[in-house]
C-alpha cells in the first residue's frame, strides 16, 4: 500500500513538473541581423533631368540683387577652370532692361534678344562677374557699341565704351582682376583694372596680337592625327561662335573631316608659358 501511494506521489510530481515547463514563455528570436546590414535601396534619379555638371555651393542672393530680380542659379560654364555662372537668362534680361535700358528711358526690344553676355570670376573670389555687350542701334556708333560688367548681385562695377566681339579674358592680373581683351573699331586692346574699375574707351588702351599664339597653335592643331588622317580646311572659330569672356590663351578651330563631310570638328589648343598644348577631347558638331 505504502509502494502504491509512493508510486502515485511520485507520478503526480512528474506531471507537475512537466506542466510547469510547457508553461514557460518561448525565448525570444535574436533580431535579424541580415536585415540591420541591408543597404537602403538606392534612389534612382531620372538621367533625363539630371543636372550634368558637379554641385556647387549656394550663392547667397543680396537684397539688391532680390530687389533686381536676380536669383543666382547654376549653369554650366564652358571652362572647366573656372567657377559657375550666376545668372540665368532671365536673370540677365531683368538686370540689363533696369541697369541698361531704364535709366534711358528707352525701351527694350521684344523681338529680339539685343545683347550678349559672358560670366567668368575676373578676381579669383570664387563667384562669376557679368559681362554685357548691348547690340542695339540706340548703344552703338560706327566704332562699336556699349558694354557692362556687373558684380554677382547685379551691381555695376565698369562700363566700356566702342566695343564689339570678340572679348577675351587673359590669365594675366593687374590689382587683383584679370586683364580683359577687348575689341575695339577691328583691333584687340588690353583693359587693366585700376583697383577701382576698368577703363572706359577700349581704342585709347594699348594694342594687342593674338597672331603669334595663333600660329603656334594652328602648327599644333595640324600634327593630330585626326586631322592628319582626313582633316582639312583648319580655320579659327568665328567671332560669333565665340563666347564673350572666352580665355585669350584658348585659341579655338575648326576644321572639315573627308571621312565625315557632314559633321564639323574643332580642336582648342593653349598657349602655357610660350608652348601650345592641344586640349583633350576633339568635339563633333
Amino acid at each position: 500500500m505504502k509502494q502504491k501511494r509512493m508510486y502515485i506521489l511520485v507520478l503526480a510530481f512528474a506531471v507537475l513538473m512537466f506542466a510547469l515547463v510547457g508553461c514557460e514563455p518561448a525565448p525570444e528570436k535574436p533580431a535579424d541581423s541580415t536585415a540591420q546590414r541591408l543597404p537602403a535601396k538606392p534612389t534612382v534619379v531620372d538621367t533625363d533631368k539630371a543636372p550634368t555638371s558637379p554641385a556647387v555651393s549656394e550663392i547667397s542672393v543680396t537684397p539688391e540683387a532680390e530687389q533686381n530680380g536676380l536669383k543666382p542659379e547654376v549653369a554650366d560654364l564652358t571652362f572647366a577652370k573656372e567657377t559657375k555662372p550666376q545668372f540665368s537668362q532671365k536673370d540677365v534680361q531683368a538686370l540689363v532692361e533696369k541697369q541698361v535700358y531704364f535709366p534711358e528711358k528707352v525701351s527694350m526690344p521684344t523681338d529680339r534678344t539685343p545683347y550678349k553676355y559672358g560670366q567668368r570670376d575676373l578676381n579669383d573670389d570664387g563667384v562669376a562677374e557679368l559681362f554685357v555687350l548691348i547690340q542695339d542701334q540706340y548703344f552703338c556708333g560706327s566704332g562699336g557699341c556699349t558694354a557692362y560688367l556687373f558684380s554677382a548681385d547685379g551691381k555695376k562695377l565698369s562700363r566700356f565704351t566702342v566695343s564689339e566681339p570678340p572679348v577675351f579674358v587673359s590669365e594675366k592680373q593687374t590689382k587683383g582682376w584679370k586683364d580683359l581683351i577687348i575689341t575695339s573699331r577691328g583691333v584687340q586692346h588690353v583693359m587693366q583694372h585700376d583697383g577701382k574699375k576698368y577703363p572706359l574707351n577700349p581704342s585709347v588702351q594699348p594694342k594687342i596680337s593674338r597672331d603669334e599664339f595663333v600660329e603656334k597653335a594652328r602648327t599644333a592643331a595640324k600634327q593630330q592625327e585626326i586631322y592628319v588622317q582626313d582633316g582639312h580646311n583648319l580655320r579659327l572659330k568665328s567671332t560669333e561662335e565665340l563666347p564673350l569672356l572666352s580665355p585669350y590663351e584658348d585659341i579655338m578651330f575648326v576644321f572639315d573631316h573627308y571621312g565625315d563631310p557632314t559633321v564639323a570638328y574643332s580642336i582648342d589648343v593653349r598657349i602655357e608659358n610660350g608652348k601650345a598644348v592641344v586640349l583633350p577631347d576633339t568635339t563633333f558638331e
